[in-house]
Order: C-alpha cells, then sequence, then structure tokens
C-alpha cells in the first residue's frame, strides 16, 4: 500500500518559500533574484489555500500568475498537487516565458493520455519557444519508459538536424533505452552542436544492458580530442565521454551480457585532476542564465601538471610488479597509458588521458570497489608533487580535495562525508 505523500501545513507558506530563497541566494550558479516570499506577503497571500484561491481568481493578472507559477514548481513536494493541477493547467494557457514552462514541467507530474498528448503537441510545434518545447520534453520523460508514441517522439525530434539544439539535446537526455540508442548516439556525437555531442555522450552513460562496441571509436575520439563546452548546461565534453569510454573497457572483465550479474554493466569510476571538472567546474566557471545557457569565466589556470607515461609506468611497476600495461583493445588515442592492476583483491583499471594530467581510475561495480579506488588515489597523491593541487571525481559530480598523506581510509571518510552533506544540502528547499 502506497504511503500518503505528506504536504505542508497550510500556514507554512512563507516558512517553505523562505526555505527557496535561502538556497537559492546560497547557490552561486544561479542569477540573483526577488524574494518569492516577500512577493507573496506583500501581496497579502500568506497560506496555502490563498494562493491556490488566488492561482484560480478571474481577478489574478499575468503578474500575479507568473510568481503563482514560480511558487507552485518550487514548492510541487510540499502543495496539495489535486488542487495544484488546475492552476498549472490555467498556466500553460494565460501566461509566457519561464513560470509557462516550469508549468509545462510539472504537468510530467500527472499521468493521462490527454496530458500526454498536450505535452507531445508542445513539444514538436516549432512555433512554440525552444524553452517550452525544451520543459514539455522533459515532462514527457515520465511517459517514455513505458509509452512508445513518446519514445518515438523523442526519436524524431533528436534526428531533425533543423530543429532547436536545445529542444534535441533534451530529448537525448530523456531518451530511454531501446535497441537503437547506441546507433543513435553514435550519429549524434559527429553532430556540429557541442550540446548534441554532450548529451549523446550522457546518454551513453545511460545504456546500462548494451554492447558499446558499435560506437567505442567515436567515444575514443571524443576523449580524445573534444574539449569544447556545451552553451547549454554542462561541463567539457571529453570529460562526459569519460564514464562511457571506460564501461566499453572495463566490460571486458565482467561477465557476458547474458549473465546475472548483480553489479551491473557500468563500473565503479573516478577522474583523478588538478582542474575543476565536473559539477565544480560550473560552480567555479560558469554561470546560469534565465534562458537556460551558461556564461563561461574564462580566466581558467593554466594546468602546469604534465604526466610523462614511461615515469607513470615506473612508478606504478614499483608498486604493484605484476601490473600489466597497455591491454587495452581496440588500442585508444584517447590514452597515453593504461594499466590493470590488483589491490586488496579488487581488479583496477586506470588510463593516463592524453592531455598528460587527467587519470582515470575504474573498479568492479558492486560495493567496497570503492576502496581500491581510493587506495589507488591516496597512492598517486603521494607521487605527485604536494603543491600541485589534485582532486578526485566521481562522474558527473564535485571534487573530493586529495591531500598530501591522505589514507585510503581518510579518503574514503572525506568523500563519503560530503555525499552526506550534498543529500542534505539538496533537500533542504524542497
Amino acid at each position: 500500500m502506497k504511503s500518503k505523500r505528506r504536504v505542508s501545513a497550510d500556514d507554512a507558506l512563507l516558512d517553505d518559500l523562505k526555505a527557496w530563497d535561502d538556497w537559492r541566494a546560497s547557490n552561486p550558479q544561479f542569477p540573483e533574484r526577488e524574494s518569492l516570499r516577500d512577493y507573496f506577503a506583500g501581496q497579502g497571500i500568506r497560506t496555502y489555500n490563498q494562493m491556490y484561491a488566488a492561482g484560480l481568481s478571474d481577478s489574478a493578472d499575468t503578474d500575479l500568475l507568473a510568481h503563482i507559477g514560480d511558487a507552485l514548481w518550487f514548492l510541487d513536494r510540499k502543495g496539495d498537487r489535486r488542487r495544484m493541477r488546475p492552476i498549472i493547467l490555467r498556466l500553460v494557457r494565460t501566461v509566457e516565458g519561464i513560470p509557462r514552462s516550469l508549468a509545462i514541467n510539472q504537468l510530467g507530474f500527472y499521468e493521462g493520455r490527454k496530458t500526454r498528448e498536450l505535452l507531445m503537441q508542445i513539444a514538436e510545434d516549432k512555433t512554440e519557444a525552444p524553452l517550452t518545447r525544451h520543459d514539455a520534453v522533459y515532462s514527457l520523460a515520465s511517459h517514455a519508459h513505458i509509452v512508445p508514441e513518446v519514445q518515438e517522439c523523442f526519436i524524431r525530434l533528436v534526428k531533425d538536424t533543423t530543429d532547436s539544439v536545445r529542444v534535441r539535446g533534451r530529448a537525448l537526455e530523456c531518451m530511454p533505452e531501446y535497441p537503437g540508442i547506441v546507433d543513435l548516439c553514435r550519429t549524434m556525437l559527429t553532430d556540429p552542436s557541442p550540446d548534441i555531442r554532450f548529451w549523446a555522450a550522457y546518454c551513453l552513460t545511460q545504456t546500462y544492458h548494451q554492447d558499446l562496441t558499435p560506437v567505442w571509436k567515436d567515444l575514443d575520439r571524443a576523449v580524445a580530442y573534444d574539449h569544447a563546452l556545451p552553451v547549454g548546461f554542462g561541463w567539457h565534453i571529453d570529460r562526459e565521454a569519460l564514464l562511457p569510454l571506460e564501461t566499453f573497457y572495463f566490460q571486458a572483465h565482467l561477465p557476458p551480457f547474458d549473465s546475472d550479474y548483480d553489479g551491473g554493466r557500468t563500473p565503479d569510476f573516478r577522474l583523478i585532476s588538478p582542474a575543476a571538472e565536473y559539477d565544480s567546474f560550473i560552480n567555479q566557471h560558469r554561470k546560469w542564465q534565465e534562458d537556460w545557457t551558461y556564461t563561461t569565466d574564462e580566466s581558467v589556470l593554466p594546468i602546469t601538471l604534465r604526466i610523462e607515461p614511461d615515469w607513470l609506468r615506473e612508478r606504478i611497476h614499483e608498486q604493484w610488479p605484476d601490473a600489466k600495461f597497455n591491454t587495452r583493445q581496440p588500442r585508444p588515442s584517447a590514452y597515453l597509458l593504461d594499466w590493470l592492476i590488483e589491490i586488496d583483491g579488487e581488479l583496477l583499471s586506470g588510463a593516463l588521458h592524453r592531455d598528460q594530467y587527467a587519470v582515470v581510475i575504474t573498479s568492479t561495480p558492486h560495493r567496497g570497489s570503492e576502496q581500491a579506488l581510493f587506495a589507488f588515489a591516496a597512492w598517486y597523491r603521494g607521487i605527485i608533487d604536494a603543491t600541485v593541487p589534485l582532486y578526485l571525481y566521481q562522474w558527473a559530480d564535485e571534487a573530493t580535495l586529495l591531500e598530501p598523506g591522505d589514507t585510503a581510509t581518510a579518503l574514503a571518510e572525506r568523500e563519503y562525508a560530503r555525499e552526506d552533506a550534498r543529500r542534505t544540502w539538496v533537500g533542504t528547499p524542497f
């Protein structure tokens, strides 16, 4: 029996809005924006019931409806969805810009053929604003895994090279796994738009049950040479493509595809780098704008670390005499050196990127495999000049600082503590 979703008390509206205001103000990637709490208080709206009534009132002007749309989006987990739905549909029909897009986005929480057909109509209507269609696609994603017509809609959008990059990229991001997805992504990895290439790489990280052999060459090229940035959300394409490339190579060490393997097909992955990568790159060097694009701070400090492959090979061999080198087949152009070692019974695969400062390490995807990753990362920190900053990244996550003298245990504790803090931070306003 499903538990009933708990909603906020009627008089908690302003407190809930303040939690959102505080969270937004503490997040550097968002631009400054007026306080929703102060706006609602100024309008004399202090309770959820008052907000619901205002959202359906004939006297509500467009500005008030737009602010209510913002609030409904931010407070979705705290409000009464039965009372929110008619307001959301009104917003779709009566307001423009971001409030309408947010309302369209929220329709994904509501099942039903008519809602789905409305969202598909908006998603494929090229007279609609790209931002509006972008969020219609996102709403449809909740139906994509079980409704074939939604999946077919996504495929049409992705393949239409005359369409908005924003809409095509969103469809790739939300694409469910289906038999032809690897071939689709292989084609999109050569698209002229960096946004499409970024989301094609992301899409391949979500193909848990398929053979990536047909796309390995394109992934290798992306990891080796495609250091471009998407205009919308994201980091460098070569970093996004690391996980599917590592998945392709590590799958050779896992049971066959037709076996019942609990660990999954995607390895446990880390990137060691002196640079800001993934979420840390966004937080430090990119600024989100209201049109859902990012500006980028170009004053990134140059990377001075240059690892010579022969030197690193010697250091690894000294620590692990049974290490095997350059065993990956087909041979990648993305890496100058790769190795296989065993740490406390765990197989660990690693590689030095051709940029000579990034190192990737992967291990078997089951609980406990992180210890091999942490042990290698701590050892690697010890052989690099202590004045050079080094950071440990999970794919698409924030940095964990590697400090001189780190042990595997200390590093594990610090990463787990950061993950716990992040989960708490993410959940604060919702």
